[in-house]
């Protein structure tokens, strides 16, 4: 459903989605309205409400485990902190991918663990 809303946003048409999957709005939203007990607590753009104060986002690739740690030591001199760091985990595919994939390679039928 995410792969439709973004196509139909790219084309200009305007989307109202209702979630409370907070990942889900920041991937396809551009604005957001907060409402709590039936009442608009806030509303604005994304990137500016969802966005946590004084946190700081850094992500990388490729470092080893000396260069991690070499990021870690800057952060702590600096008096920060380290909230976490480490490898995430990849997105599940979504259904659109997986008929996409699937039209790629016509006649292939993957199984299934129950079908094995």
């Amino acid at each position: 459903m995410k792969d439709l809303i973004i196509k139909l946003r790219e084309e200009g048409k305007t989307i109202l989605m209702c979630s409370h999957l907070l990942a889900d709005v920041q991937d396809v939203c551009d604005r957001v309205a907060i409402l709590y007990q039936g009442e608009l607590k806030e509303m604005g753009r994304v990137d500016s409400l969802l966005k946590v104060r004084d946190v700081t986002e850094i992500r990388a690739a490729g470092l080893n485990a000396l260069a991690q740690e070499e990021v870690r030591q800057v952060i702590e001199r600096n008096n920060g902190h380290v909230l976490n760091m480490g490898n995430r985990p990849r997105r599940s595919k979504s259904v659109p991918q997986i008929i996409r994939e699937s039209e790629e390679h016509p006649g292939r039928r993957v199984r299934g663990v129950s079908e094995k």
